[in-house]
């Protein structure tokens, strides 16, 4: 049977001014080993301020170092900008982390990169968050207000993300309000001119 270590990252590290959340690790009992793996992932830790929101799954961090990051955020998919509820995505994820100190963990290391050099990541900005399912990772707040689609091409295991869709959709929240929503990865396959042909 697989065991986790707790770990509490007090990370007053660069770039973060509160203590970011419990995280499990998976490991074997605690050895010399875990110690080695725990060192790995906490290294690859991005901590720093959002200073803008790209689009509603895409933010840059600065760190305190000076180095600014674009993040992909992890397993979630926003509508584009162009694409109905694009710009409400884009305006939650402002609200929600814009000129705060976030903790991002990437998804590999070295650092898993998309075709545009973003950084795939989690990204996790309170403890405190004012939706049920989504307690600490912006993305599974996305999902959950309907502002973004469970991206499971790359997060297919991801039970938070499901649940929260599942949650949206029941609801009709966000983009499952439109009964002629169209998931983005689709939207970007279409022409200028089919998107403009659609209700």
């Amino acid at each position: 049977m697989k065991h986790c270590i707790i770990v509490c990252l007090l990370l007053f590290a660069p770039g973060c001014d509160q203590p970011v959340d419990f995280v499990l690790v998976p490991s074997a009992t605690p050895t010399q080993n875990t110690m080695s793996e725990f060192e790995a992932f906490e290294s690859r830790i991005i901590c720093g301020k959002v200073i803008e929101i790209v689009e509603g799954d895409t933010l840059d961090i600065l760190t305190e170092e000076g180095e600014m990051i674009r993040i992909r955020l992890h397993g979630v998919d926003s509508p584009e900008l162009d694409q109905p509820f694009g710009i409400e995505a884009k305006e939650l994820l402002s609200q929600q982390v814009l000129s705060k100190d976030v903790a991002a963990f990437p998804q590999k290391f070295p650092y898993d990169e998309d075709r545009y050099g973003r950084t795939i990541a989690n990204v996790q900005y309170s403890r405190y968050s004012q939706y049920p399912y989504g307690r600490a990772f912006i993305g599974e707040d996305l999902v959950y207000c309907g502002l973004a689609w469970h991206y499971t091409k790359y997060a297919p295991d991801n039970e938070w993300l499901a649940k929260n869709q599942a949650d949206a959709k029941k609801n009709n929240r966000g983009l499952w309000s439109d009964s002629g929503h169209i998931a983005p990865w689709v939207w970007r396959t279409l022409s200028r001119e089919r998107r403009s042909e659609l209700p």
